[in-house]
């Protein structure tokens, strides 16, 4: 049989040749490809910005826009196409006109902005020799980015009243009482008094006040119109309050525990003894299997920290994880700040109204909310003022906390967790998509 000798002379270069071509594409595919993706990144990162503080102006849709629209330009949209300048005004009028192709700005509520910028351009440097060579190739890829930002509030809301001429710093909650004066082996003591908020179904009086400890309100409260102007006034009121009625102050909206919904501005103050309330809403020490440890400061799981109160695993204080200093100071609130946002995710922190009366009166009425103050729960005491951190907990009586503005909670969630919706004081943005 003859066999065939070809000549392989030249193959080599051949095989070069084509392997050149496919590393020059996939080069242009990993340069350009991963150029877009941080221009896109970049893109994404500064609209996110952009609505975040736009979102802040809320709700005023004109501000909104404008200081969105001001970062814009700042941060990448000062130029069009052609590399011509774009005014803040110019721009402006494109993320109003109703034209979502370049860029648009909705409000589509109060607390809600919706921004898409107008559209980059990302120029490719590689792939343009994919088309040289008989591929698709393409000489540019287009950048959108979008987000969208809710302004919310901080926290749930805690059944405990606080009246409006009080002070921050250390104060106390006490289980069976609401009268003011309770120690709590602080430097400040405390004049809190329960709120009984509406639940569905509404149970009794005591039971709302152990669920709304536990899992904070159900039906959200609001701030009363004229919030400010309220509570001067109740200050400076002969009284040094003024309570709820179906028709003053104007705007006032009654809790209502009949069909309770959201919105209501009006809480009822009870003046009367919640015994055991405390403990059972914070820990829950019942004997009943599905209520025990189901309280609000109970762990899933031990930790290294975590303090044993019966069978049941409690969060410890780690107020100062979240402060600028590592011991605060129980009668220095003003050295608390700032305070950082992670401390909305800790089971201690809460927030608790404001009500436009002086100080507990020690009846039972509704008065209007007219602020809202930041709530950390601190140290668990029994009857004789003794710390509690161990043991089968029944003793325990009262609870000592760190009580401050929300303005000093410091920091943008990066999501929805630690929120509720905005019910007013203090604009937490986040962002939503």
């Amino acid at each position: 049989m003859k066999r065939y000798n070809g000549d392989d002379a030249g193959a080599v270069a051949i095989i070069v040749a084509v392997c050149s071509v496919v590393f020059l594409l996939l080069a242009a595919l990993v340069v350009d490809l991963g150029l877009a993706m941080e221009q896109r990144r970049d893109a994404q990162k500064a609209v996110d910005l952009a609505a975040l503080a736009g979102g802040q102006e809320l709700p005023d849709g004109s501000a909104a826009v404008d200081v969105a629209a001001a970062y814009l330009i700042d941060n990448g949209w000062g130029t069009d196409a052609s590399g011509a300048a774009i005014s803040k005004a110019t721009l402006i009028t494109q993320l109003t006109d109703g034209d979502t192709s370049n860029g648009e700005a909705v409000i589509t509520s109060n607390t809600r902005l919706e921004l898409t910028a107008p559209d980059r351009t990302v120029d490719f440097s590689f792939a343009p020799v994919g088309a040289v060579l008989g591929g698709d190739g393409a000489s540019a890829a287009t950048i959108s980015a979008r987000a969208v930002v809710e302004i919310r509030s901080l926290g749930g809301i805690l059944p405990y009243q606080i009246p409006g001429g009080s002070t921050f710093g250390v104060q106390c909650l006490k289980s069976d009482s609401g009268k003011p004066g309770v120690e709590c082996r602080e430097k400040t003591t405390g004049n809190f008094g329960w709120l009984d908020l509406p639940r569905n179904p509404a149970g009794s009086s005591t039971g709302r006040v152990e669920l709304n400890i536990r899992d904070g309100a159900q039906f959200i409260p609001s701030l009363i119109p004229n919030a400010e102007t309220v509570l001067t006034d109740a200050l400076n009121s002969p009284a040094g309050e003024i309570p709820c009625t179906a028709t003053t102050p104007p705007g006032a909206i009654l809790a209502n525990y009949t069909l309770p919904a959201d919105g209501y501005n009006c809480v009822d103050v009870e003046a009367g003894a919640f015994s055991n309330a405390l403990r059972e809403g914070l820990i829950g020490l019942s004997g009943k299997p599905t209520l025990r440890c189901k309280g609000r400061l109970v762990l899933p799981a031990p930790t290294l920290t975590s303090l044993k109160i019966g069978t049941c695993n409690i969060s410890e204080d780690r107020f100062a994880d979240y402060t600028t200093t590592a011991t605060p100071d129980p009668a220095n609130y003003m050295s608390w700040g700032p305070i950082s946002a992670d401390i909305v995710d800790d089971p201690r922190f809460g927030m608790a109204p404001v009500v436009a009366s002086k100080e507990l009166s020690g009846v039972s009425n509704q008065y209007p909310i007219v602020r809202f103050y930041g709530v950390y729960y601190k140290d668990l005491y029994d009857q004789a003022l003794n710390v509690v951190t161990s043991g089968d907990g029944k003793q325990i009586q009262s609870v000592s906390a760190y009580v401050f503005p929300l303005s000093f909670i410091d920091g943008i969630r990066p999501n929805e967790g630690g929120t509720i919706e905005y019910i007013g004081g203090p604009k937490v943005p986040v962002l939503i998509e």
